[in-house]
């Protein structure tokens, strides 16, 4: 199933009726900028690690480079979101067990 499915299945789930919409509205807004911005920055990527003007005459080394560095930044630009997201789970995580520690008095 689609990320942006999920997104959308857990916005209908836990948010009030009156600002699902507005929530999805900015979901599906965030995924088509990255979309865009995306396709924008790997081609410009790629272009720069061809070091061609034209990639018509460009040779099939500088393409396959291209495509390598393209697909190398892409890797690690994966790679850092996963650190995001699994130290911001971490973080909410100690958040939520400190905060019954302190409501209750006792250890989690």
């Amino acid at each position: 199933m689609p990320l942006g499915i999920v997104a959308l299945m857990l916005v209908q789930r836990y948010l009030p009726a009156d600002q699902r919409g507005v929530i999805a509205g900015m979901l599906n807004l965030s995924r088509n900028l990255g979309l865009i911005t995306g396709a924008a920055v790997m081609g410009t990527n790629f272009a720069l690690a061809t070091g061609a003007g034209d990639f018509a005459t460009s040779s099939p080394q500088a393409v396959v480079t291209g495509m390598r560095v393209t697909f190398a930044v892409a890797a690690a630009l994966t790679v850092v979101a996963l650190v995001i997201a699994l130290g911001s789970q971490a973080a909410a995580r100690r958040d939520r067990r400190s905060d019954a520690w302190a409501g209750d008095g006792s250890r989690p």
